[in-house]
């Protein structure tokens, strides 16, 4: 049987989003309440290494109102990684995006607040 394999590093970066407040961000287990009590100009930069092959990192940072925007922003992205050979069909990596957006939701959910489930409701009626 002679299988295609690629070595590469699946990524799943999703939920980058843009607010007025950091109060639509959780506790959470990487998120601390130092950073949520921070005034803006804040940066989180966690990257946790879940096994050998596995790598979660979540950006959370603040940019402080200026010329350019009134508010100011809120980024928070969440990236999922996976680093090991991987057959190259499509089953197979169907699968493994799968895994990787459900590890992501799961981290997503556990950080939104209901003022920001509240925001993203009414933005898709």
């Amino acid at each position: 049987m002679n299988y295609n394999i690629c070595k590469s590093i699946l990524r799943k970066d999703i939920y980058t989003f843009l607010s007025r407040s950091a109060s639509n961000i959780c506790l959470n287990d990487y998120i601390s309440n130092g950073i949520l009590r921070s005034e803006p100009g804040f940066l989180l930069r966690v990257e946790t290494h879940l096994d050998a092959e596995n790598i979660l990192i979540i950006t959370l940072g603040d940019t402080k109102p200026g010329m350019d925007t009134e508010h100011g922003a809120v980024i928070f992205d969440i990236d999922r990684i996976v680093e090991r050979e991987i057959l190259t069909g499509q089953e197979v990596l169907e699968q493994e995006m799968d895994r990787l957006h459900t590890d992501t939701w799961k981290v997503f959910s556990s950080a939104k607040s209901e003022k920001l489930e509240t925001l993203l409701n009414r933005r898709q009626q």
